[in-house]
């Protein structure tokens, strides 16, 4: 039996879709692959809905904090040109 991995990835054991906080979700039978941990492996009802598998995934796990080295922020790049001043008409 080969050892078991640090982040099992599941298949999908049927078809269907869910949307979870927002975003959609389709999966497909056979198909759909997703690491433990994703929101689709802890969804209540779900529980049979994907098993483990040897191979890669579709819907990964999003990192919640940067590597060192690594930035989350965008860059932001600043304007052009100053925009123009309004003119205040006099009262």
């Amino acid at each position: 039996m080969p050892p078991r991995r640090k982040n099992p990835v599941f298949v999908a054991t049927d078809s269907g879709h869910a949307e979870i906080d927002g975003t959609p979700y389709v999966f497909h039978k056979g198909i759909t692959r997703v690491r433990e941990g994703h929101p689709l492996t802890q969804l209540a009802g779900f529980e049979n809905i994907f098993e483990p598998i040897e191979e890669g995934v579709h819907y990964d796990v999003e990192q919640a904090t940067a590597a060192p080295g690594e930035s989350r922020q965008a860059a932001v790049e600043p304007d052009p040109e100053p925009a123009p001043e309004k003119k205040k008409s006099g009262a």
